[in-house]
């Protein structure tokens, strides 16, 4: 399967997270500001990952995911990390 992980890392944590799952499933990383959203139509499994403030991702990842058109996401595997912040998109 094709997949990507997009990340947005505060301190490092994250990304250092990010890194270590996409080279374990053998995906691409990619940090959410230099990640261009129509590239995610190439993904079968997309990956999204933020720190957390509040229980909430990072205004960085909000932004790209309310950017998205509309059902851009229609058959794609989705995952996010921690998923604590799913319940915001």
């Amino acid at each position: 399967m094709k997949g990507i992980v997009v990340y947005d890392s505060k301190y490092g944590n994250t990304g250092m997270v990010a890194e270590a799952i996409a080279a374990a499933l053998n995906y691409k990383a990619a940090p959410v500001n230099e990640f261009p959203p129509e590239r995610l139509l190439a993904y079968e499994h997309v990956m999204m990952g933020s720190p957390t403030h509040m229980a909430r991702p990072t205004d960085t990842m909000l932004n790209l995911l309310i950017g998205l058109p509309g059902k851009v996401l229609s058959g794609v595997n989705f995952t996010c990390f921690p998923h604590a912040w799913m319940a915001e998109i």
